[in-house]
């Protein structure tokens, strides 16, 4: 097994306080298609947006149709709004619980998501060293 990884944030899209803000949907489609060309059969992606793409809708369902699975963050506003690329109906919304397996205060919550994983002081992916 191996890892493709695209980065989809540059410079162009970070606000002052060094977050970034926003990317073009054709951004999003491009790594998307950069990582089924690489073979990959899951599209994984910790990013979302208020607005819904046709664009990135029709490239998910596409790559949907070609056996890819995509999965999405379900979004980090905590409210029950669609975030895309979530909210599209080939791409699985994940949210964020807690510890105590309670929604995690910063996760959407809404009838597309469709699984949820810890979220809050996860240390699965950190050596322990390190933590």
């Amino acid at each position: 097994m191996s890892l493709h990884v695209v980065k989809v944030f540059g410079t162009n899209g970070y606000s002052g306080d060094g977050q970034c803000s926003w990317t073009y949907s054709s951004t999003l489609v491009d790594a998307a298609n950069r990582c089924a060309s690489a073979g990959a059969k899951i599209i994984s992606m910790s990013l979302g947006g208020p607005s819904a793409s046709t664009t990135e809708s029709n490239a998910f369902q596409g790559h949907y149709n070609n056996g890819i699975l995509n999965i999405a963050a379900a979004g980090n506003d905590g409210n029950s709004a669609l975030s895309y690329p979530a909210g599209y109906p080939s791409v699985v919304s994940v949210a964020a619980v807690d510890q105590n397996n309670v929604k995690a205060s910063f996760s959407q919550f809404n009838a597309e998501v469709e699984l949820s994983g810890p979220g809050v002081d996860t240390l699965s992916t950190t050596p322990l060293a390190m933590a």
